[in-house]
């Protein structure tokens, strides 16, 4: 089998990739080790991420009757969606004893929910609409370039396949298999391993408003509501390997923390977990005829927007690869400069959101957190890599703050790498 484009892996940027490349009259097909391409198995809380400039992008969702479309505005492009959806106006923070940080949009929605399965559906229509093939229940296990192809190894049903193209998109998401047996983790500092474990929570009666809910401390907890049902909640758990660890926090949060009364009468529809190693970024992600895309190239999630995002820029890259040359450069200057966490100091900033704890023992995130019980916080629309920057100015801002731990609070908006590192390996070791 030959093509001018092989993508491997079939989610968001996988299948935005596929639209773009078969839009422009490449042969193209998607590899995918999933049965379904428009069943989502993995962990993610499904909300979009619309704050202006993210990414490098303004994304909004432009609602029509019988389906939405969701807009890129500075790359010009859009692609139809047809499933649930709705806006939040609030999201929260707890502490562990249950103190608050309520947040709300300033006359705008802080973000919007959707179906995951929904939007692969709709681009899977798109994909396959304009000539994409594919070849599901498929794993690829290794790849190589072969002068002026490349080729890639694909176990399917008990047998191997060889499938060559000019040019592969290395689209699997965090810890990529084709990524490490190109060689390319070398050229990267490895950060770390952890598992995730997500149940989808039906009969949930949460008093809040919907919108995001992040619960701090030595035990930490997501929760999202699901655009497929009022009383759906999303919860996701993480932990150290043994992945074991996920259970036992899920079973903490369901069974005895200060939310398990919202799930007295609930119970799970859905249940999901996976394992990622994490790596830093890589700055050229390209090798030969492969381009690394979205998250196989990250250290962390790029949400949804992101990896399609990338997806579209990648079958721009490599129409004009095989066209003139250059198309993979051109990628690369897009993703470093579009892509926060390919700059130290801006990936920091992002690593905080996970050392909150236990850069503060779980007494004092209760003390600092009660400063604000009450008072709802008017923003606008939320941003990982500024998120925590914004929530230590706020704790230093409220009236009456202990002066020791507001020299603390102060020393967290500017701690350097070698101490975010400690902070990561403690976090780790407390879990273990």
């Amino acid at each position: 089998m030959d093509f001018d484009v092989i993508i491997v892996g079939g989610g968001p940027a996988g299948l935005t990739a596929a639209w773009r490349c078969a839009e422009k009259g490449l042969t193209t097909l998607v590899i995918e080790k999933k049965d379904r391409l428009d069943e989502n198995k993995r962990a993610n809380t499904c909300y979009l991420h619309i704050a202006p400039g993210m990414y490098g992008e303004n994304i909004s969702l432009r609602r029509m009757p019988g389906e939405a479309r969701l807009v890129f505005e500075k790359n010009g492009f859009s692609l139809r969606y047809t499933g649930e959806q709705f806006d939040y106006y609030d999201s929260y923070m707890l502490s562990p004893s249950g103190h608050k940080v309520h947040y709300r949009g300033n006359n705008q929605p802080l973000g919007t929910v959707f179906d995951m399965d929904a939007i692969l559906s709709d681009l899977l229509r798109e994909a396959s609409g304009r000539g994409a093939g594919f070849l599901t229940s498929a794993l690829v296990v290794s790849g190589e370039n072969r002068g002026n192809r490349a080729r890639v190894t694909v176990k399917k049903a008990g047998k191997s396949l060889l499938v060559e193209g000019r040019k592969i998109l290395v689209c699997e998401g965090l810890s990529s298999r084709v990524v490490e047996k190109l060689g390319l983790n070398k050229k990267r500092e490895w950060l770390g391993k952890a598992p995730f474990l997500q149940y989808t929570m039906e009969g949930t009666d949460c008093p809040l408003e919907p919108g995001p809910i992040s619960i701090k401390g030595s035990r930490r907890i997501i929760m999202a509501p699901d655009a497929t049902g009022k009383n759906r909640w999303s919860l996701i758990t993480s932990s150290t390997l043994p992945a074991k660890g996920c259970k036992t926090t899920m079973d903490y949060f369901l069974n005895d923390s200060i939310i398990s009364p919202w799930f007295k009468k609930a119970y799970p529809v859905k249940k999901l977990a996976t394992t990622v190693e994490i790596f830093t970024p890589l700055l050229e992600p390209y090798e030969g005829h492969f381009l690394i895309v979205g998250e196989s190239a990250g250290c962390a999630e790029t949400q949804v927007h992101g990896a399609m995002l990338s997806g579209f820029w990648a079958g721009d890259a490599v129409y004009e690869e095989l066209l003139n040359g250059g198309g993979f450069k051109s990628y690369q200057r897009k993703w470093v400069s579009a892509f926060h966490w390919c700059k130290e100091e801006w990936r920091h900033a992002l690593v905080k959101n996970s050392i909150l704890y236990p850069y503060f023992k779980d007494e004092e995130l209760d003390y600092l957190f009660s400063l604000l019980d009450g008072q709802v916080v008017v923003t606008g629309p939320s941003n990982p890599f500024t998120s925590m920057e914004n929530l230590m100015n706020l704790f230093l801002a409220q009236p009456g703050i202990e002066k020791e731990i507001a020299r603390k609070v102060e020393r967290l908006k500017t701690i350097g790498a070698e101490d975010i590192k400690k902070l990561r390996q403690e976090r780790l070791r407390r879990h273990l």
